[in-house]
């Protein structure tokens, strides 16, 4: 999944538990650390092109990040993408800086072609529907990537805060 470990860090750092005025916590952390954690849902997929049932996301969300956001008062908020607007027939997308997935690759245009071309091509694929909008996937840069449309995408932005905006 791909991270921005220093925001994590700086995250963690700069709030206490939820709810509270209490200090954050001070131990240092561990980047070779494990979370282990269980979810009364019968496991489904870490797919997320193949995601069938809601409960998949609670697996993903802890492991994948999204290119956007919905924030708890539904608002779309940047993600792995910082910003984004549709220009003619295509959605442009700016990608975050300095983000690598776990093995240190960097998150970058490539990665989004990659991830997206399959979610729309996937044999047994479950998200294509809300990608219909999109014809190609087309890389501009390092850090920015068109999404050339084939028509109205109304609710595509939305989509990509979901399955089909999961980065692996």
């Amino acid at each position: 999944a791909a991270t921005d470990a220093t925001a994590a860090n700086d995250t963690a750092a700069a709030t206490g538990p939820a709810g509270t005025d209490a200090p954050a916590d001070d131990r240092d952390v561990d980047p070779n650390g494990v979370v282990t954690f269980t979810y009364a849902v019968p496991y489904g997929t870490l797919d997320p092109a193949k995601a069938a049932i809601p409960f998949d996301l609670a697996y993903m969300r802890p492991v994948y990040d999204t290119l956007m956001v919905r924030s708890e008062e539904g608002t779309i908020e940047p993600g792995l993408a910082t910003e984004w607007e549709f220009e003619d027939n295509a959605l442009v997308i700016t990608l975050r800086e300095g983000v690598v997935f776990h093995d240190g690759t960097p998150f970058n245009a490539d990665a989004v072609k990659a991830n997206l071309d399959r979610q729309m091509t996937v044999e047994g694929g479950t998200q294509k529907s809300f990608l219909a909008p999109v014809d190609t996937v087309e890389v501009v840069e390092d850090t920015t990537v068109r999404l050339n449309l084939k028509g109205g995408a109304g609710a595509l932005v939305a989509a990509l805060t979901g399955y089909p905006g999961i980065m692996v």
